[in-house]
């Protein structure tokens, strides 16, 4: 059956009823009529680099009876007509980054939410201008939560699985108007004290001479040592501030006296190893 609702006096109730020898069996459905939402509340500009910007929203007031499904942004550089403007649209609860602006650019920016029925009203204008080029953001380095142990006196320190490597992965960095070149990893077996970690001075440099590479596996690491971690990007100004990490390798596992196994132990549901002592 399909409802065509011409006049609200449709909106309502329907219970559907269906019966055969054995009984009887019924079914409310409940028809209202939905809007498209209200303006959103606010948009706040979270992070702004040279070429991007990422947006938090506080959505409308009124969403017209049905769940925000997007948020949409309108774009245009200031001294142009909306009829020449660019859109993104990002669905509810991902991030909110829009890439691919000039640095030393004014834009003018209207936000929008989405629903089942469709785009609400746009928000007033906004106008900001982007920064000027610069080194580039600070790489985030990726250290995987299940590696962490956040608990007893190894707290926040990842722990790598291997006793003479680690595979360090990071997300690329915005290069702020300048493309990426490179990226610097430096390495040091570190100690804890008060004031900090205190990196030993025997450190180890690598340079990966692409814009590209998100992972790179650091070898030859001593077993149950605590390293400091530092990850630089470069592009034709600079270099960025470097991100942090502090891992710990896995110990050496002793089976007897004598003999120390160097490899690590994984358990799968379908391949178990049992290693009996004798």
């Amino acid at each position: 059956m399909v409802v065509t609702p011409l006049d609200r006096k449709y909106y309502g109730i329907y219970k559907c009823k269906a019966s055969n020898i054995h009984g009887t069996a019924e079914h409310e459905i409940q028809l209202r009529e939905a809007h498209t939402p209200s303006e959103i509340l606010q948009a706040k500009l979270e992070v702004i680099t040279a070429t991007t910007i990422t947006f938090s929203f506080i959505g409308p007031k009124n969403d017209g009876g049905l769940p925000t499904r997007a948020y949409a942004v309108q774009y245009k550089e200031e001294r142009k007509s909306w009829d020449e403007a660019m859109k993104t649209t990002w669905p509810v609860d991902s991030p909110y980054i829009l890439e691919g602006l000039k640095p030393q650019t004014s834009y003018n920016f209207r936000f929008a939410a989405k629903n089942d029925v469709g785009f609400g009203e746009w928000s007033a204008d906004e106008q900001h201008t982007m920064p000027k080029r610069s080194n580039p953001e600070e790489p985030r380095i990726l250290s995987g939560v299940s590696l962490i142990d956040f608990g007893g006196p190894e707290g926040g320190i990842v722990m790598s699985p291997y006793v003479d490597r680690y595979e360090l992965r990071w997300k690329i960095p915005a290069d702020n108007g300048e493309p990426i070149d490179k990226y610097d990893i430096k390495f040091c077996p570190a100690k804890n004290t008060t004031i900090g970690w205190k990196e030993s001075d025997k450190c180890d440099t690598i340079e990966l001479k692409s814009h590209d590479h998100t992972a790179h596996e650091l070898r030859n690491l001593q077993a149950n040592t605590h390293y400091k971690i530092e990850l630089r990007a470069h592009n034709g100004i600079g270099y960025s501030t470097p991100g942090q990490i502090i891992v710990k390798t896995a110990r050496v596992l002793p089976f007897s006296k004598n003999v120390y196994y160097s490899f690590p132990f994984f358990c799968q549901k379908q391949n178990v190893f049992v290693v009996q002592l004798l």
